[in-house]
């Protein structure tokens, strides 16, 4: 469960870009040394926090990338912006299927975790907006659907 509420809170974060906190609060030190121990040689790093999971955002050779932390500063997910074309097969025929009438309207978020990988992305037509959430297998799920 915890794992579904990761992905699906990085989902949310990186499609809307909503800020929460700007820094970590005071006295989560262990939460910048963790991400230099994981991630060296990360720049332009800033942070939000929702639900005492913290997001880092960070330039990393020369790729956007995102590192999630509980609140011990332990490394729980972390994902990068990939091209829709680099996404699995069965993902891209499930969304020609699922999806004909959408196109993607956002970087992909690849998100490995736990031994499995997640997409998330933005689906949209001239009549919705669709955060969407697919495995590498092809299965699709819709996050959050917004009228237009």
């Amino acid at each position: 469960m915890k794992k579904l509420t990761t992905i699906l809170a990085a989902c949310l974060l990186i499609a809307m870009g909503s800020a929460f906190a700007a820094n970590p609060e005071p006295g989560k030190d262990a939460l910048r040394i963790s991400l230099n121990k994981n991630f060296t040689n990360a720049s332009d790093i800033t942070w939000k926090e929702k639900d005492g999971i913290y997001f880092a955002y960070f330039i990393k050779d020369n790729k956007d990338r995102m590192a999630a932390f509980d609140e011990n500063a332990n490394l729980i997910a972390e994902s990068r912006d990939i091209k829709a074309t680099d996404m699995p097969l069965a993902v891209s025929r499930s969304l020609e299927k699922q999806f004909s009438s959408y196109s993607i309207n956002s970087p992909v978020s690849e998100i490995p975790m736990q031994g499995s990988t997640s997409y998330c992305f933005i689906l949209e037509n001239s009549k919705a907006s669709l955060l969407v959430k697919c495995a590498s297998n092809g299965s699709v799920e819709v996050v959050k659907k917004t009228k237009k």
